[in-house]
């Protein structure tokens, strides 16, 4: 998360984070958000046992761990507007979205999306692909309150055929913080906060 007026409770909010990190030995480590010199060292300090997947929010990707699927995602997401979805940039984005999503439902497995920002903000038309492509949460960061929704995607099928209805979660941090996601092979999983 980006290091508010406080930089001295956010430096040690860091190394907080660095200890419960090395001390819960998760199986991998997301940091995404603002992630200055500071930050960039305290990640390289986590025990190199554990991976550590950095969003700065400049590029795309994804990423597997045991089984489960990690989508980052590029912060003009946020920056772009409905009606400027037409750049090189955003076509090349959405293609590359579009067959990590086919993958995914292909593969049937779990999905989780990290953007740099805040979720709430990102365009509709993209909040609707990701719930339909299977992703299950994205989280990111707020400058304002931390908060959470769901976002509700419903294809409307033609000739008597039910409607389908997808759901993404939504949760924005605005402060420097871990989640713990959990999850079996059935692909139920929790998300919860980790405070020590």
């Amino acid at each position: 998360s980006e290091p508010g007026n406080d930089r001295s409770k956010w430096t040690t909010d860091m190394d907080s984070c660095k200890s419960v990190i090395n001390r819960h030995r998760p199986n991998v480590v997301v940091g995404s958000g603002y992630i200055n010199e500071y930050g960039r060292k305290t990640l390289a300090k986590v025990n190199e046992s554990i991976p550590v997947v950095v969003n700065d929010g400049s590029d795309y990707f994804s990423f597997f761990c045991n089984g489960a699927q990690g989508l980052c995602l590029p912060s003009m997401l946020i920056s772009q507007k409905e009606n400027e979805d037409s750049s090189d940039e955003m076509v090349e984005f959405n293609k590359w979205l579009e067959e990590e999503l086919e993958q995914s439902r292909y593969g049937a497995h779990l999905v989780f999306g990290y953007v740099v920002g805040d979720p709430m903000m990102v365009m509709k038309t993209h909040l609707d692909k990701l719930a339909q492509g299977g992703v299950k949460y994205l989280f990111g960061i707020s400058k304002e309150s931390s908060s959470s929704s769901v976002h509700e995607f419903i294809t409307r099928e033609e000739d008597d055929v039910e409607d389908e209805t997808y759901q993404l979660k939504l949760e924005s941090m605005n402060q420097v913080g871990l989640r713990n996601i959990s999850f079996d092979e059935r692909g139920d999983y929790t998300v919860k906060a980790i405070d020590e």
